[in-house]
């Protein structure tokens, strides 16, 4: 059974990009989590969206493989993630994260001192150090802007689906200010004594760009 856990959020409008050639650099491989398509910069997969079922196809994504295991700790850790963008018919384009998890108790956890954080930066070669963060907690999702929660009002949707091996957050794109691409760091933190740390090895950050991102390089290309 999936269940969708909702907060809806007030954000601030990131400027729209448009299509961008680079004819010639087709043969530069792409970073982790960034997929090419002729002769067009990297950019993360977009994801089709079936507005008849409500769901996005994962069909054209590949999971990444996270170089962390940790089978001695007490919860699962992220073993992958898939990222993707995908845009329901009519409605605002959002940025999806899968995490799925490997180790430890189950993976989903009702335990008030266990949470799961996906935290993204600015992309490649930018010098935005703002940070977004996304929380999956036993009550729910949450998004913390610069360390501080945003409110439940009205507007746009950060979602997330939870599944036997990890879940997938979804989140408004206008939400984000990073009109590059974002560099997403996924871990769960476990509570002691009123402290969260993360449990297990550090997690390796990735960088992605958004696909046909309006830039004058590639930066998401691996040189």
């Amino acid at each position: 059974m999936i269940r969708r856990l909702d907060l809806v959020l007030v954000g601030v409008l990131v400027g729209a990009c448009s299509d961008a050639p680079f004819a010639g650099v087709s043969r530069d491989p792409c970073l982790p989590g960034n997929t090419r398509a002729g002769d067009v910069a990297c950019g993360i997969p977009v994801s089709p969206y079936d507005s008849a079922t409500d769901t996005y196809s994962l069909d054209a994504v590949s999971m990444v493989p996270l170089a962390t295991s940790c089978d001695a700790c007490p919860v699962a850790v992220p073993a992958s993630l898939w990222l993707a963008t995908t845009t329901p018919t009519g409605r605002q384009e959002f940025f999806i994260i899968g995490v799925r998890l490997a180790g430890g108790a189950s993976p989903i956890t009702d335990d008030p001192d266990v949470r799961y954080v996906v935290d993204l930066r600015g992309g490649p070669r930018t010098r935005n150090r703002a940070v977004d963060t996304l929380i999956l907690a036993s009550d729910g999702v949450h998004h913390l802007k610069g360390g501080r929660e945003l409110t439940a009002v009205w507007g746009p949707k950060t979602a997330a689906w939870l599944y036997a091996d990890g879940f997938d957050l979804q989140v408004a794109r206008k939400l984000l200010p990073f009109p590059v691409g974002v560099t997403v760091t996924a871990r769960v933190e476990r509570r002691v004594g009123g402290v969260w740390s993360t449990v297990g090895p550090a997690p390796a950050p990735f960088a992605l760009c958004w696909a046909g991102a309006d830039v004058r390089e590639d930066p998401c290309a691996r040189r």
